[in-house]
């Protein structure tokens, strides 16, 4: 029953996605396909994984699988349903398209903070470049650098996209190829080094994002070679991080089982907990005070709430959090359904809305969807990656390129470029 239900699911899943993102055309990398990629690797795949080879998983994740009653796995099952249903019924509803407004400021500004975050990043390189192209063992961890770092990477993406989306030839190479490209990949190479491959592989998904969503779809046998080449670039990367010999063998291997090693907080979940109907989003909330800087507020990590400080005890040896853990102890089912339905909406919403910083801001929303939103907590992937990264800051840096022009004075007016 499990396994008919994992299968239905999944075909109706494809048949979604192709319908709403493949065509004669090509095919669009945007919202719907990448949440459904997603919502397939990290929540189905594993209970496919359990109900036919769990002992792939070792012998403690077959052991969790294995004592989870069977009729929780198929009320699992049943949910993942409804919630997929209510993310099809949401990006079919209508949306209303924003106002467009835009901003006037000078070329030179972008090129001022530009300059800037590249400096600050060769700087931060430079004081630890011991640590450069070392790999990245658990033993070792990310050490406390690459996250400024990988802050600092990403407002150095976000201006290479103003930049380029600003250039409006209406050919992606022309507006894409320019000089800030060269330190977007300055930064990557180093911050990929450094074992930040995450936040530059999601970078590279939004480049994809704008591509296929904004110019032109992908064409079919263009995308698959570029599926390929993502993952042995990422699975390569992976065995690089942790020591692994190079092989195609431990490469798919890597790649194929990465959900499964990152499931054990929501095995542990199904066989200790209940299915909530509705709770309140405290631990959500909470983490939003992220957002304060510490110099303004120093004791706030005091004022968070964790996932057990609310009653749900976690189990993840390999530190992910998945999804349907945190949908269902933030809102619980029913306001999981919700929240799936507001999130579709929202992203629908900056996809209608064709000015610079609403393409910007869908592309890196929609990049984190597939990766960080199914397996970290709401704590990274909806404050820090979603609200803080793909969000606040493209607003922060055109709002401090707005206030001043060449002449020193605040335009408020469109996003352009003032010559």
């Amino acid at each position: 029953m499990v396994l008919f239900l994992c299968i239905t699911l999944s075909l109706m899943i494809c048949s979604y996605t192709t319908r709403k993102c493949v065509s004669i055309s090509g095919v669009k990398v945007n919202h719907t396909l990448l949440f459904s990629a997603g919502f397939w690797y990290y929540l189905i795949f594993p209970i496919i994984v359990g109900e036919t080879i769990p002992q792939v998983g070792g012998d403690l994740w077959e052991n969790l699988y294995v004592g989870i009653p069977q009729s929780k796995v198929i009320a699992y099952m049943n949910s993942l349903i409804g919630l997929y249903v209510v993310f099809m019924l949401s990006d079919t509803l209508p949306v209303n398209k924003l106002k467009k407004g835009e901003y006037v400021f000078a070329k030179w500004t972008l090129q001022k903070w530009a300059l800037l975050c590249l400096f600050c990043f060769l700087f931060m390189s430079y004081k630890h470049k011991t640590a450069l192209f070392k790999g990245y063992t658990p033993s070792q961890g990310i050490t406390s650098y690459v996250g400024p770092m990988s802050a600092i990477f990403l407002v150095g993406f976000t201006i290479y996209i103003i930049r380029s989306l600003k250039s409006r030839t209406g050919v992606f190479y022309k507006d894409f190829i320019n000089v800030y490209l060269v330190g977007y990949l300055m930064m990557a190479i180093i911050l990929m080094g450094l074992g930040g491959r995450l936040y530059v592989v999601t970078s590279i998904v939004s480049l994809v994002v704008i591509f296929s969503s904004y110019y032109k779809p992908i064409r079919l046998a263009k995308a698959v070679l570029l599926l390929i080449a993502g993952l042995v670039v990422v699975g390569a990367i992976g065995l690089w991080r942790i020591g692994m010999d190079f092989s195609i063998i431990n490469g798919l291997q890597l790649i194929s089982l990465e959900s499964v090693f990152t499931s054990f907080s929501l095995l542990y979940f199904l066989k200790n907990s209940s299915i909530p109907l509705l709770e309140t989003p405290v631990p959500l909330l909470s983490s939003f005070i992220n957002l304060i800087p510490s110099a303004i507020l120093p004791g706030k990590g005091n004022l968070i709430f964790d996932l057990p400080d609310v009653g749900y005890e976690i189990f993840s040896p390999h530190g992910a959090l998945n999804v349907y853990m945190s949908l269902m102890c933030n809102f619980g089912y029913i306001g999981a359904c919700l929240f799936v339905c507001f999130l579709t909406l929202a992203l629908r919403t900056l996809r209608e809305h064709k000015n610079d910083t609403s393409k910007l801001m869908y592309a890196c929303a929609s990049a984190n969807l597939v990766f960080t939103f199914f397996r970290d907590p709401f704590s990274v992937s909806i404050v820090k990656n979603i609200i803080e990264f793909s969000t606040l800051i493209p607003l922060i840096v055109l709002g401090l390129c707005s206030l001043q022009n060449n002449r020193g004075k605040v335009i408020t007016r469109r996003y352009s470029f003032r010559k």
